[in-house]
């Protein structure tokens, strides 16, 4: 833990010295306030106060400190509904009193910290398991004789189990402090900077209201377990200020403190810098197609935040459909590159161009893709029959013309109504032969899409063609309850008969048509009454004849219409009496 001290004098001028473990400033005093409040809010995430603000006054709350030398642990107690209770523990670290004036940074949870670092842990209802931030004792006076606080003042931030979400807060123990709530001070600039880069750190001053001008801000580095004092800050006019410094060789946490006038508090704003490089950029421009054999070019600048990046070798990646190669170029003092192509093969051609960074410039990778133009490949897809019985297995012959060194053909068959993505389930696939063909076969069972595809070649591009060939449903028709069978009758002894039509392939829907005849001499007549079902489960559809003459001669057959994946289909008749 390293702590960035402010001490208060007295005197009305200030005075500034580095002293062991942090850097001393001043602060005004002023004993015409007394106040103690607590408050505290959380970031959305923030898991000790779910994203809310809270607040406790002394007019509803009892602040309690405690009187161990080394720590200033206040315990608020709520008297009235509404406030929560929360207890605030603020530990220097082992061996050490609290400083006024003082930034304790990278803490650990109280009381479990361990040297160097200082504890902290603010806390309600809910608590966290591991705790890491930062707070600055504004103001911290003792009982000479039994070390209980007397007055005390604290800002602090505090993290739960390391992460980015906060509570940040403010707790004043009959503080001789001025406070105003809305008062700031900012500190922004880079996250990460590569060793000896130039730091530039910007930030304002304001008491809630207007900015603070001509404001002496005292400035420290924390790096490697030292703390450098660094120039002081004046603010503008608007309240702005600028700190500058070059980045050491580890990560640096940098503090800027205001010592507070006669009517705002002290404040302090930590940036903590890290080690690494500079994000680099790296642009990629070529022509988005091209033909074989006429030159294009790929160019691009490589860049990063301190401008171009001369004489950089960076990696190329050729990639067509004969294979890959590898090469380097470098930049130029602009940090452009320029790489001429002629292309011998046709289809994609993919660029990966690869900066792999240095000490100060992170890596880059850029990419593009250029269409070399390819022939028209000529194929056609034919099949036998454009309408197959059931279970008849159909014949799909896929011609190829002229290609350059590709012959492979891959054959696809999509069955209507099924849950298949085109296109289709790969029914055939191989070199054409040297008539330039391809034959496949396959059971149809449904309307079927067959799709042939032709991956291109060198030279030739891809295609695909597609062919449909349906299927006739069948249906089969049978009796039952029948006692007998003469011939080709079934005979009926009771005064109704039972029929059952099956369908291939099933159907969920639509218009079963039954047709019913009578024989009268040699004629066969319509027999009226019948009307048009539902196939039942999709697969069956039933009817029952009543009311027959017995001794007559009658036939039945049942028909469906085509439908989606099935073309009309009828079956044959199936012939019966009732005696």
């Amino acid at each position: 833990m390293l702590s960035l001290r402010r001490r208060a004098l007295s005197a009305v001028i200030a005075t500034t010295a580095l002293l062991a473990g942090g850097l001393a400033l001043t602060a005004p005093a002023s004993a015409a306030t007394d106040t103690t409040f607590f408050s505290i809010s959380g970031d959305p995430t923030d898991w000790v106060t779910s994203g809310t603000s809270h607040s406790n006054l002394e007019s509803d709350s009892t602040f309690t400190p405690d009187s161990t030398v080394g720590q200033a642990v206040i315990s608020v107690s709520s008297n009235v509904p509404g406030p929560q209770s929360w207890t605030a523990d603020f530990r220097a670290p082992s061996g050490q009193d609290l400083v006024a004036g003082t930034t304790y940074t990278d803490v650990q949870r109280s009381p479990f910290a361990v040297p160097p670092h200082a504890g902290l842990e603010v806390v309600s209802g809910q608590g966290c398991n591991a705790i890491t931030g930062l707070f600055t004792v504004l103001q911290i006076e003792r009982d000479p004789t039994s070390h209980a606080i007397t007055r005390f003042a604290a800002s602090f931030e505090q993290h739960c189990e390391g992460l980015a979400a906060a509570s940040r807060g403010v707790i004043y123990y009959h503080s001789t402090l001025p406070y105003v709530g809305a008062a700031s001070l900012s500190l922004n600039g880079a996250a990460t900077l590569p060793v000896g880069a130039s730091v530039s750190l910007t930030g304002t001053l304001s008491d809630g209201t207007n900015p603070i001008a001509s404001a002496a801000l005292s400035v420290a580095r924390i790096d490697s377990g030292v703390t450098t004092a660094l120039p002081t800050a004046t603010t503008s006019a608007g309240g702005t200020y600028t700190v500058t410094d070059t980045m050491p060789s580890s990560a640096a946490t940098y503090v800027v403190s205001f010592a507070g006038n006669g009517s705002v508090q002290p404040l302090a704003a930590v940036r903590t810098i890290t080690i690494g490089a500079y994000p680099s950029t790296l642009t990629i421009t070529a022509p988005t197609a091209g033909a074989r054999g006429a030159a294009y070019h790929v160019s691009g600048v490589l860049s990063s935040t301190d401008g171009a990046l001369a004489g950089k070798r960076l990696t190329v990646k050729r990639t067509d459909l004969a294979g890959s190669r590898m090469f380097t170029t470098t930049t130029t003092a602009s940090g452009a590159y320029s790489v001429r192509d002629v292309p011998a093969v046709g289809g994609p051609v993919s660029w990966t161009f690869t900066w792999a960074g240095d000490v100060a410039h992170g890596p880059k990778v850029a990419t593009r893709s250029v269409t070399i133009a390819r022939a028209a490949t000529a194929m056609t897809i034919t099949v036998a029959k454009k309408a197959y019985a059931y279970l008849a297995r159909a014949v799909v012959t896929v011609h190829l013309g002229t290609t350059y060194n590709g012959r492979t053909v891959y054959v696809y068959a999509l069955a209507a109504g099924t849950t298949v993505k085109a296109p289709g389930v790969l029914i055939a696939h191989g070199r054409v032969n040297s008539k330039g063909n391809l034959v496949a076969s396959i059971v149809m069972r449904r309307k079927t899409t067959f799709t042939a595809k032709f991956a291109g070649d060198y030279r030739y591009a891809p295609v695909a063609r597609s062919v449909v060939s349906s299927v006739t449903t069948k249906i089969g028709l049978e009796a039952g309850g029948y006692s007998a069978k003469s011939g080709a009758y079934y005979v009926f002894a009771s005064a109704q008969g039972a029929f059952r039509a099956t369908f291939y392939p099933a159907r969920t829907s639509g218009c079963v048509a039954w047709s019913a005849q009578r024989l009268y001499g040699s004629t066969w007549k319509n027999v009226p009454g019948l009307a048009c079902g539902s196939s039942w489960s999709g697969t069956y559809e039933y009817v029952t004849f009543v009311n027959p003459t017995r001794g007559a001669k009658y036939r039945m057959r049942a028909s469906v219409k085509a439908n989606s994946y099935s073309l009309a289909g009828a079956s044959g008749w199936l012939y019966f009496m009732f005696r």
